[in-house]
Formats: C-alpha cells, structure tokens, sequence
C-alpha cells in the first residue's frame, strides 16, 4: 500500500512537471504530502508486544490487546500489493470472546 501512495505522489509530480504547472504544481505536492504524514506515521510506528499476561499490538491511532487464555489462534496471511512477485507475511491474532482479527505490527 505504502509503496502505491508513494508510486501515485510520484506519477502526480511528474505529470505536474510535463504540464508546465512549475512551483505551484510542487506546492500542491507538498499540501498533499502533509495529508498521508499521518496515515504514514502510524505504520511506521507500530509495535507489538508480548509477555507473559499477553499480546499487545498498538499503533498511535490504535491500540488492541489480548491475554493468552483469550487468544483462540495466530495466522499467517500473504498480503501482496498487487503484484505476485513482491508480498509480504502478516500475522494476525484471532480472539475466542468473537472479536475480530488484528495484525500484530
């Protein structure tokens, strides 16, 4: 996902460029960057953590937590971001009390 926005901002720029929209068009940008900061400080921030109570996965916009006695079991799942060659592993906590499903960071 994180590789799309940044491919997009790029394929924008680039158009701007080829329109003649000059420092204005940067300016844009730039307003448009400051809108995914947020989006894209949460995912870098993100941690997991585990002990002997439990897991606990946060990120800055949200956090979830399970003990051991509730954690019903971890899967794997391959998310791609489109292209078969390129993919990555998350894990994901299912909880017993029918919540649902978080990825741990």
């Amino acid at each position: 996902m994180l590789s799309a926005v940044f491919t997009s901002w790029a394929a924008i720029g680039l158009l701007l460029l080829l329109a003649g929209i000059g420092p204005l068009g940067f300016a844009q940008l730039g307003l448009v960057a400051v809108w995914f900061v947020p989006y894209l400080l949460n995912c870098a921030f993100g941690r997991t953590i585990t002990d002997e109570r439990g897991i606990r996965a946060w990120r800055p916009c949200r956090r979830r937590e399970c003990a051991w006695t509730d954690v019903a079991d971890i899967t794997a799942r391959r998310k791609s971001g489109g292209s078969e060659v390129r993919y990555d592993i998350w894990l994901y906590v299912h909880p017993t009390a029918g919540g649902s499903a978080f990825p741990l960071r």
